[in-house]
């Protein structure tokens, strides 16, 4: 592939033909004025030696001739060796020139000389721009740049003609007309004068936005990656705990039940007819509580598993939320004082019908409750509180006990976690309550935040929406509805003592 088409070199090459044979007219025409004029035919001229003078003629004329086709012969196949050459330049220049503009978006070249720039079409066009939007200026390159990439490019092509950095090879961000942004590659070399400055820089335009893109996303995807392995890593990490704080919560129960049981079957190796009535009383109630216990874990373990398969049923009914909540409060009154702590309930209106399933409302309570009770010294206060925001009700409990670290309160949601991880808390616990009460409050479209202070007390609350079934407002059997609530107290909060 060449610059010129065959006819175009086939007249290129007659021109010079006619040119050559022209200049070997010339030649030949004062070779023969030449000889005329010659010292020595004159002589013979002037001697009227006729023979002479026509010999002599001949001989210069054949000389001339001879030497003229000679030399038109050298010439012309110089013209051919030259035109063979050029056509072989001008074909590799422009088979260099499709492999250029096809590889990238073009050839570019400055004149530093005179401060001009020739920017390659192609890449005005990719970027919108026409000739007259974007002229062939170093100020018109510089424009097209984005301006947080503008300083440190020209800052490197500087430091390149400078000689302070062996290339010029950059990737960029240019802004196109349309406003969006794309990524480029410049590459460039210098020319350079005998005294070693630099003349011109030539170089290519590529337009790497797609591989950027590739590169970023892979670059996200690798950052994204590691973010989901450490929360892998700390999830086995959490579930590891998990396991071994939850086989302390079943063995610790089944140890003290069991050895009751060894007690009662010591006496009975020893053939005693009878056992102290009393002492078995004693006995009763310190594993009825340890059954609590088991069935508490046993409880909170189906919720989350049902929460996890979304398998757990609300049963919405109308009922009046204050009473459950103040019931369920002054259920634990009772159980708190025999602490030393006291608590308090308060609302800002008597009656709020909604729907609700009471179990869970029982279940967010009693959890919130208990760990409010466990995390409270004797001699300070609980306080529940209801308020009435018309389409939703927010509910309070706020203790005033050892608080929670601040660096602890955006996990304390978070499953398996807990507040004092150590070996040596005073308290026991699995951590999944609240975790569970989170669960189970999204599952009732309400939501639930905590603030605290360490050393200071937490307060947790709870927002509801309020929701009227079509149906009349259910009455609880006061009566019943304490019974029952006795005996999930009793499941709820039989973890809170000492062992």
């Amino acid at each position: 592939m060449g610059v010129f088409s065959n006819t175009e070199v086939e007249k290129v090459d007659l021109t010079k033909r006619y040119n050559l044979v022209q200049t070997i007219g010339i030649y030949a025409l004062l070779s023969i004025v030449w000889i005329i004029f010659s010292d020595k035919l004159i002589d013979l001229i002037v001697k009227n030696n006729t023979q002479a003078i026509i010999l002599q003629i001949t001989k210069g004329s054949v000389f001339v001739i001879i030497s003229a086709l000679l030399m038109y012969h050298l010439i012309s196949k110089n013209i051919e060796t030259i035109n063979v050459l050029q056509y072989q330049v001008d074909s590799y220049e422009e088979q260099y020139k499709f492999v250029i503009n096809n590889t990238t978006d073009g050839l570019w070249d400055w004149d530093i000389t005179n401060n001009k720039v020739v920017l390659p079409v192609k890449w005005k066009e990719k970027l919108g721009y026409n000739s007259h939007e974007l002229p062939n200026t170093v100020k018109g390159w510089e424009n097209v740049i984005h301006p947080e990439d503008r300083k440190w490019v020209k800052n490197t092509i500087t430091s390149y003609i400078n000689g302070k950095i062996p290339e010029y090879n950059v990737e960029y961000r240019v802004v196109m007309k349309t406003g969006d942004i794309m990524w480029v590659q410049d590459c460039g070399k210098a020319i350079w004068d005998q005294k070693g400055k630099p003349i011109r820089i030539s170089g290519t335009h590529t337009d790497i936005t797609n591989r950027k893109m590739a590169e970023e996303a892979l670059l996200y995807t690798i950052e994204e990656n590691n973010v989901l392995l450490a929360k892998s890593q700390e999830h086995e990490r959490l579930q590891a705990e998990f396991f071994s704080n939850i086989s302390h919560e079943f063995k610790t129960p089944l140890n003290v039940i069991l050895g009751t049981i060894q007690l009662i079957d010591c006496y009975k190796q020893d053939d005693l007819n009878e056992l102290d009535f009393n002492q078995v009383v004693k006995w009763i109630p310190m594993m009825k509580q340890n059954c609590f216990r088991l069935l508490r874990l046993i409880n909170n373990l189906l919720d989350i598993s049902k929460l996890d398969a979304d398998a757990l049923n609300i049963k919405y009914k109308n009922y009046n939320i204050i009473y459950i909540i103040e019931e369920i409060t002054q259920s634990i009154a009772v159980l708190a004082q025999n602490k030393g702590i006291s608590i308090t309930f308060d609302t800002d209106v008597e009656e709020k019908i909604m729907a609700c399933d009471i179990n869970i409302i029982e279940r967010i309570i009693l959890n919130l409750l208990s760990n409010a009770i466990k995390y409270t010294e004797s001699g300070k206060h609980v306080y529940v509180t209801i308020f009435d925001q018309d389409d939703h009700i927010l509910i309070s409990i706020k203790d005033t006990g050892i608080g929670i670290p601040q660096d602890k309160l955006d996990t304390i949601f978070d499953r398996f976690r807990q507040i004092d991880a150590s070996l040596h808390r005073k308290v026991e616990g699995t951590g999944i309550g609240l975790s569970l009460v989170k669960s189970l409050i999204d599952k009732l479209n309400g939501q639930i935040w905590v603030q605290s202070k360490k050393g200071i007390g937490s307060e947790f609350l709870i927002k509801l929406p309020v929701i009227v079934l079509e149906e009349e407002s259910i009455e609880l059997d006061s009566h019943d509805y304490t019974k029952n609530l006795v005996e999930k107290i009793n499941i709820e909060l039989s973890d809170i003592y000492s062992l």
